[in-house]
């Protein structure tokens, strides 16, 4: 498919902004797991260097894209240096994911056309957050266009304001 590539942000974040510690995911729920693999699968993903470290591997059926000043060969995986050589890698493909971490989800989030963002019921103390200020821009620049309450999670989709891909007519 050619025109714009349709680039989103996907993460899982605790109900304070949570999202990792010692290097993995604390929660365990494999429901929403499944709603990650369901949506990323068979399409781009792109991730920063500590996230490719705590999935260990290549995600399987997914072109992976790692964004790092430090590797520079992965088998199974591309690596490059920026998040903009990154989307130079996906021109022409319909869609793409930043899967994480923070910094690029914070460098996509004025770039990205929809924010997929899964709130988990977790309320512990971490070692990794997303930044307040995180939200306060996707709040800023964005539109919540549905949710999608499960037991133990929700997900919300957020549309850019001002994406390409989106009518006006969808923000009344």
């Amino acid at each position: 498919m050619s025109g714009p590539v349709q680039l989103n942000l996907i993460l899982a974040c605790g109900l304070h902004g949570q999202i990792g510690h010692n290097g993995a995911m604390p929660w365990k729920i494999p429901e929403e797991t499944k709603f990650f693999k369901d949506t990323t699968t068979g399409r781009p993903v792109i991730m920063g260097r500590t996230t490719f470290e705590s999935l260990g591997k290549p995600l399987p059926n997914r072109r992976n894209i790692i964004v790092s000043s430090k590797l520079k060969y992965i088998p199974g995986a591309e690596c490059v240096a920026t998040l903009q050589e990154a989307l130079a890698k996906v021109d022409g493909v319909s869609e793409a994911f930043v899967i994480g971490g923070v910094r690029l989800w914070t460098e996509a989030l004025p770039l990205a056309d929809l924010a997929l963002i899964s709130q988990v019921e977790f309320d512990e103390v971490v070692d990794t957050n997303l930044p307040e200020s995180f939200f306060i821009d996707l709040r800023a620049t964005y539109y919540m266009a549905a949710m999608n309450q499960r037991e133990k999670y929700s997900v919300t989709y957020w549309k850019r304001i001002g994406s390409p891909l989106y009518t006006d007519d969808e923000l009344v």
